[in-house]
């Protein structure tokens, strides 16, 4: 009965339907735009393919066939300045066939339809009104397997307050979803809603403040606990700008309690003002207070910077660095003091010369008396790069903590295995994390590390940190050399150091890189020396950007050798030493043809050996976009090979899209 009523809906509408211009000239009790229409036709080939070693090969297919038609027509009520939106009908087809090495095979087909309806009332008025509402039912294809059904039901409402001096926007929104068609079915059911508003006094200051708070509960049909998860976030940031902007002053307040999920809640503030004393002189000082409760620990944590900078005639910089801290940790406690000196030269010679040089020392006091020898990182934020050296910020690092989830709300819910979606390597001290070929965190990905490290529970000591360095750079920076040098020593004051070995640690820079109107190359060598750790790397890189009429032609070639020499802690008693090469080589070809056929070609090969993962990877693609006067059509092939020795694995992808607009 609901389909057939928005069927006759639909043809009122078309009957009724006016142009644009009379949409926005006339007044009418219901008045109506052009109908917007398109249709759709997709096809989609997934295979995939995997042997491990002699034991047996598995393979599986998977080809989809979808064929959607939209319509959207633009609506007002009286006058566009009343009540004006728009309305979407979507109504779409597919049929697909999968089949998996011992498995059943399976087909499917069914229809997805869904109607979208926006508008805004007021638009012109101090307090306009936004709202949507729609229902869907969408098919959800899954690789190599049945798929289901998902429905779902969405409304909202936006307010806006337009106020000169303090406007406000505040929402609310709902969506009840449900599946159909797993062996368990689910049930989501989400609110959300948050305000948002700002005051700005000339420019003197600016207040931004946002509340926000979502209330998420799903569960099993048909039985099964039910799971609720509660989120609230406030946060403010006022700043003031005074004596010509030479002074400013920040205060931001956040907070955010969250359960369910992840049982967490943490506040902070913090002051940062900064100002100008001279022509050559700066200073400033900043505060943070930060409270968080999480995971079975309590932190209460204070933390004051101050600084004083001065420069002489452009050329040298002098910094000097005062800082304080105190943490309190459950029934544990550590503080610390310290200072430092910075001295930074730039200098531009003749002929397009440049010499920049620099110079730091600072010595730190640390204070350490907590009731255990573990110390919990959250959310420690990582980018995920694939053959590159994701280490983790802090030493000693319990291997079995690690846990990882995605920057991306939206993702936050995946859980990521390790010796599936990645490795953990253990390098002296240090912990990288590897994520070659991982089949659900991508290269470049945002992530947020969680873990345990050893600390000693209770110790007094001094660190000690000296560096320098410099470049030379010439023909207007095209070319540079550059260095650097920086030792670090730690010297017990007082208490135990018998967890983690307090010692000093070395390291060394030397390289190269340099640019030409086409090409972009460098070198580096590395060489660190630590009492728990030694390692040295030599690292190059080549890039060739070739633009041309109607296309361009961009080749990388990437390479880096390192040498592990792992002395590990005294009580382990071994010693590993290897060496890791990782290579990557690329190109990508862009060509326009014929003048509106835009074509990629890409392929890419990856090579790391003699490490702890030994694997190959090779990537090639093709994707072509077109516009045919009132049609575009979409062709994209990829194929991946993965070989780790006795695993190997294949898979390609094959889609195909054509929409024409009426």
């Amino acid at each position: 009965m609901r389909l057939k009523i928005i069927f006759i809906s639909m043809a009122i509408i078309l009957i009724a339907a006016k142009s644009d211009t009379a949409l926005c000239q006339q007044r009418s009790l219901f008045l109506l735009g052009d109908v917007q229409q398109s249709v759709n036709f997709k096809y989609q080939y997934d295979g995939d393919g995997t042997s491990y070693g002699k034991s047996r090969d598995f393979s599986s297919s998977d080809h989809r066939f979808e064929e959607n038609y939209h319509f959207q027509i633009p609506y007002a009520i009286y006058s566009q300045h009343l009540l004006k939106g728009g309305l979407g009908v979507d109504l779409g087809f597919y049929q697909e066939n999968f089949s998996s090495s011992g498995m059943s095979s399976g087909t499917g087909a069914g229809i997805n339809f869904q109607y979208m309806i926006d508008g805004i009332l007021l638009d012109r008025k101090p307090v306009p009104v936004r709202f949507f509402s729609g229902s869907a039912r969408n098919h959800v294809q899954r690789d190599f397997s049945g798929s289901y059904d998902l429905l779902s039901d969405s409304n909202g409402v936006d307010i806006t307050y337009k106020n000169k001096y303090v406007p406000v926007k505040a929402s609310y929104s709902v969506v009840n979803s449900r599946t159909s068609g797993q062996s368990q079915d689910r049930t989501q059911d989400t609110e959300n809603f948050s305000i948002r508003a700002t005051n700005k006094i000339a420019n003197l200051s600016q207040t931004d403040a946002y509340i926000y708070h979502t209330d998420n509960r799903s569960g099993l049909i048909g039985g099964g606990d039910s799971v609720r998860y509660l989120n609230t976030e406030y946060s403010a940031r006022n700043q003031l700008t005074w004596n010509g902007a030479k002074s400013e002053l920040i205060s931001i307040y956040k907070y955010r309690d969250a359960s369910g999920f992840d049982d967490s809640k943490y506040v902070i503030w913090s002051e940062n003002y900064s100002a100008v004393l001279g022509r050559a002189l700066d200073a400033g000082i900043d505060y943070e207070n930060t409270h968080n409760w999480g995971e079975g620990q309590r932190e209460l944590s204070y933390r004051a910077d101050g600084w004083l900078q001065h420069r002489l005639y452009q050329s040298l910089s002098t910094r000097i660095a005062v800082d304080g801290r105190r943490s309190d940790i459950n029934d544990g406690n550590e503080s610390g003091y310290g200072g430092s000196l910075n001295l930074a030269y730039h200098k531009n010679l003749s002929l397009g010369k440049k010499l920049t040089l620099n110079f730091t020392q600072g010595i730190h006091v640390t204070d350490s008396n907590r009731g255990e020898s573990r110390a919990k990182i959250n959310d420690e934020p990582l980018t995920a790069r694939y053959f590159e050296q994701n280490f983790l910020a802090s030493p000693n690092v319990v291997a079995t903590s690690i846990s990882l989830r995605n920057a991306d709300p939206a993702k936050g819910s995946i859980s990521y295995v390790a010796g599936m979606d990645y490795w953990v390597e253990q390098v002296g001290t240090r912990t990288r994390l590897i994520f070659m070929g991982s089949p659900t965190i991508n290269d470049g990905d945002s992530l947020l590390v969680s873990y345990s490290c050893f600390v000693n529970p209770a110790v007094t000591y001094a660190t000690y940190n000296r560096g320098m360095g410099g470049s030379f750079s010439v023909l207007d920076g095209r070319f540079r050399l550059f260095s650097e040098y920086s030792v670090l020593n730690h010297e017990r004051l007082a208490g135990r150091d018998d967890v983690i070995r307090l010692g000093s640690q070395h390291y060394y820079r030397v390289g190269f890189d340099g640019r030409t109107a086409s090409n972009s190359f460098g070198a580096h060598y590395l060489n660190y020396v630590a009492m728990d750790d030694s390692h040295w790397t030599v690292e190059c890189f080549i890039n060739h950007d070739r633009p041309f009429a109607r296309g361009s032609l961009s080749l990388y070639v990437k390479d880096a050798y390192n040498s592990y020499d792992e002395r590990r802690f005294a009580s382990a008693g071994t010693t590993q030493a290897y060496g890791e090469n990782l290579l990557k080589v690329g190109a990508l070809y862009r060509r326009v043809l014929f003048g509106f056929v835009d074509m990629r070609l890409k392929g890419d090969y990856a090579n790391n050996t003699g490490g702890p993962v030994h694997m190959d990877l090779f990537s090639v693609s093709v994707n072509m976009q077109m516009t045919l006067r009132n049609m575009n059509i979409f062709l994209f092939s990829q194929v991946n090979w993965q070989d780790q020795g006795n695993y190997s694995n294949r898979n390609e992808q094959i889609r195909l899209e054509l929409t024409r607009f009426f």
